[in-house]
């Protein structure tokens, strides 16, 4: 059975981007080296550009949480698609920073020209800052556990795919089969073996979730 891809719509388009905006020209040196610069720059191309085609719009209205959402979708292709996460992770996280009071302005493409100045300040300060005064931001632990739990099921031949952060199943029959491969092993358990287990399983700890399973399997 040909697996159905993981699609990512706002990562591809964002990931195209940045791409465009890495082959311009870099900044002088010592140039956005401070977020406080960094961010104000962003946030002066996008003065005055609220309200755009509803084509155009960002998720719920508000650029902030496109931005987000974007984050996320890089986070889940690295996970479950392989995909590079850097520098993408990094400027869409300085991109929502810099812009998470900007409200409604249009969605990132590499045709925007707005966007690719935006996107080239953000790869300039990704390289420069100092990485003792700058968080590093990294992957939700929910959003791992979720991918971890995607992989788990398609490798059980479970025909699943994420279409962004969402699952889509093609039948009720899968639904099933997805459900009868979480269920059968943990029907038996109280919340906190359930969870130790669940964890034991999609961390691929295979010689102590047989084990587990055996031990199941006797008190069924």
């Amino acid at each position: 059975m040909t697996k159905r891809p993981h699609l990512f719509a706002r990562f591809d388009a964002f990931r195209h981007a940045v791409d465009i905006a890495s082959q311009l020209e870099e900044f002088a040196a010592g140039e956005y080296v401070s977020h406080e610069d960094t961010y104000a720059s962003i946030q002066r191309l996008f003065e005055g550009s609220q309200n755009p085609a509803d084509s155009e719009s960002p998720l719920n209205g508000q650029i902030g949480d496109e931005l987000g959402a974007i984050a996320k979708e890089c986070g889940l292709a690295r996970l479950v698609r392989g995909e590079n996460l850097n520098p993408y992770f990094d400027v869409a996280h300085v991109l929502r920073d810099a812009l998470r009071s900007a409200g409604n302005v249009a969605v990132v493409t590499g045709s925007d020209a707005r966007w690719l100045s935006a996107i080239r300040v953000a790869l300039a300060y990704v390289s420069r800052r100092d990485p003792q005064r700058s968080a590093m931001q990294q992957i939700a632990p929910r959003d791992v556990t979720f991918a971890h739990a995607v992989n788990f099921f398609t490798s059980k031949g479970i025909d699943l795919s994420l279409v962004g952060d969402e699952v889509s199943i093609p039948s009720s029959d899968e639904w099933e089969r997805l459900a009868n491969t979480a269920w059968y092993p943990l029907r038996s358990l109280g919340d906190t073996q359930a969870m130790v287990l669940l964890d034991e399983i999609l961390c691929d700890d295979t010689t102590r979730l047989s084990d587990e399973c055996a031990c199941i399997r006797l008190q069924i």
